[in-house]
């Protein structure tokens, strides 16, 4: 991958949005959220999206829109950049705070510190952080470490005076906590195919690719099994959404996928 860098943009600051979608699928929450047009998807849904470096003003509404965490607004100021990311996992970074920045790959880079923390408007369970990054790495942070350990698919949510923790969202997409998959399974429900149904977790833009695992793992927790005993749900096609010209035959593009 190209390194980026930064740009004086439209609004006179030094700034970047690094995008780093993991999967191609068809999403464009981050598209639909931009005011100013700057970020955009050419062609395709599933195609990744990119960013008019000259039309962004820095708003970070992207941001809270991705729903798997994966752009990073990357500012500069002065001696030290300032890195604004989505977060929803524990512990809970508070300002102030010291967390070690990993790269893409998980491996640890450096340290910095947590200039800012608040709740996104569009999503409770999402909160932004800023980190304060030493600028010959901020370009190559994706994540953050707290206290030793990454979080894995936990709320988090901004109360008055700190951060306050709250049930696990699993599916990003549908908006599924981990409250509503133990509401389902004290139903009686202990088929995985059966969960996703009831649940709704998986059935959103990504069909399962971001949380099917998530998914998995927790009915395999609650019932006492092994994942590999539980399966995954068949997939059906079409794998992703397509037109009905399309279903039909008459053309308008290849999706990809299989």
């Amino acid at each position: 991958m190209k390194r980026p860098e930064l740009v004086r943009n439209g609004a006179g600051g030094k700034i970047k949005v690094v995008i780093d979608c993991p999967e191609e699928i068809p999403c464009n929450p981050c598209a639909e959220a931009c005011r100013k047009g700057a970020l955009v998807i050419e062609g395709d849904m599933s195609k990744r999206p990119s960013c008019r470096d000259e039309l962004c003003d820095g708003c970070g509404s992207c941001i809270a829109a991705c729903p798997v965490s994966c752009i990073i607004l990357v500012e500069e100021k002065g001696e030290e950049t300032l890195l604004t990311m989505g977060y929803d996992r524990l512990p809970r970074p508070r300002k102030g705070q010291e967390v070690r920045l990993l790269d893409r790959e998980g491996r640890e880079m450096g340290k910095g510190a947590v200039a800012r923390a608040r709740r996104a408007a569009r999503d409770k369970y999402l909160l932004l952080l800023t980190i304060k990054a030493p600028t010959q790495i901020a370009l190559e942070v994706r994540n953050i470490r707290v206290d030793d350990r990454i979080g894995t698919g936990s709320l988090l949510e901004l109360g008055e005076e700190e951060i306050e923790e709250s049930a696990g969202l699993v599916c990003r997409c549908e908006e599924i906590d981990e409250s509503r998959l133990l509401e389902v399974m004290a139903a009686g429900v202990r088929h995985h195919a059966n969960l996703r149904r009831m649940s709704r977790a998986g059935l959103g833009l990504c069909q399962g690719r971001m949380c099917g695992e998530l998914v998995l793992d927790r009915l395999a927790e609650e019932t006492g099994s092994e994942p590999d005993e539980l399966g995954l749900p068949r997939a059906r096609t079409p794998i992703r959404p397509i037109s009905l010209g399309e279903l039909a035959g008459f053309g308008g593009g290849s999706h990809g996928g299989s």
